[in-house]
């Protein structure tokens, strides 16, 4: 329709009559300025409110899931968003999509190597522990211990990229194929709040150099092939390193209890006005903002996709490590 002299935030406001008046759901309100236009999406079906996965493994490498609209299932690429926040009171659905992401990962890059930080016990780590390429930290101290080793990681990674010619890993891989040296790393930090800020038994040298870490590999880590995800419950200014949230291109916020913490998130009160429903969501990247339902992959079902790798790090038992896999970083943890 026309703009007809209103502003997109009047429309946004005007949501709720809307959607009664037209007897719709809408998706989205958004403005094509150059012809003068309000876009919005709607839809006479009811969003899902449960979200299920049929086979993790038949995504393509690199791909995730996101959740489902009224009517689409929306997707990511990791090469195209490499980095994301995660936010959300305790209960709506936060870890359960951090348990999905890692497991679709996991199984889909069997080279990738996950690095879990768990302060919180969110991402339920009994899940993961004890599976070859993953390591888990549940506090602050050892964690930050483990991310320095990143500080080298980077600058190595990004020599042999420029050396062979190439400007990020993705042309690298392609490039080198088979004769690759470097594989994809995953940093999972849940919750970032224990991190960054100092009492509560973190140090404030031990706040400053987890920031700085995260703040190194979220602005270099996406052409080196290190991913970052920080999920957090209290989005505030002080919890939240701007720094950090500046170089997150993919938002995935959950309900908030109040404007400040979705404004924090979002840039906008919206996710405030989210039903009480666990799983919804609202996705953004870039100036797009989505509402849809997240996936739901169970513990008991991540379980038994991630037992054959279980089964097969027993079988290899103690083989002791390649030279080239003592002297990486990986092997000091």
């Amino acid at each position: 329709m026309t703009v007809a002299g209103a502003t997109l935030d009047r429309f946004r406001k005007a949501k709720d009559n809307l959607e009664s008046n037209l007897k719709v759901h809408i998706d989205d309100i958004r403005e094509i300025r150059r012809k003068g236009l309000i876009d919005i999406v709607y839809s006479s079906e009811e969003m899902p409110r449960k979200v299920k996965i049929k086979d993790i493994r038949k995504l393509p490498p690199c791909k995730f899931l996101i959740g489902e609209t009224r009517a689409s299932i929306i997707k990511a690429d990791i090469r195209l968003v490499p980095h994301l926040l995660v936010a959300g009171q305790t209960g709506g659905g936060k870890s359960t999509f951090l348990r999905q992401f890692i497991t679709t990962h996991y199984l889909n890059l069997p080279a990738a190597h996950f690095v879990l930080i768990d302060l919180k016990e969110g991402l339920e780590s009994h899940l993961f522990e004890g599976l070859p390429g993953i390591e888990v930290f549940d506090n602050v101290k050892d964690a930050v211990l483990r991310l320095k080793d990143y500080d080298r990681t980077l600058q190595t990674r990004l020599n042999t990229i420029k050396a062979a010619g190439c400007v990020d890993l993705d042309q690298y891989l392609k490039k080198m194929g088979e004769s690759s040296q470097i594989e994809r790393d995953f940093i999972i930090v849940d919750e970032a709040a224990e991190l960054f800020l100092a009492g509560g038994g973190t140090k404030s040298s031990e706040a400053q150099e987890g920031r700085r870490i995260l703040s190194d590999v979220a602005r270099r880590g996406r052409a080196a092939g290190v991913h970052l995800v920080v999920a957090t419950q209290r989005p505030d200014t002080k919890s939240l390193d701007p720094q950090v949230k500046a170089n997150l291109p993919g938002v995935l916020c959950f309900q908030m209890a109040n404007d400040a913490s979705s404004i924090t998130v979002l840039g906008v009160g919206r996710a405030t006005d989210l039903p009480p429903i666990k799983g919804r969501a609202i996705w953004k990247v870039g100036a797009q903002m989505i509402e849809l339902q997240t996936p739901l992959l169970t513990d008991t079902e991540a379980l038994v996709l991630l037992e054959p790798r279980k089964q097969s790090n027993k079988k290899i038992g103690n083989v002791p490590a390649k030279e080239s896999e003592i002297d990486s970083p990986h092997a000091q943890a």
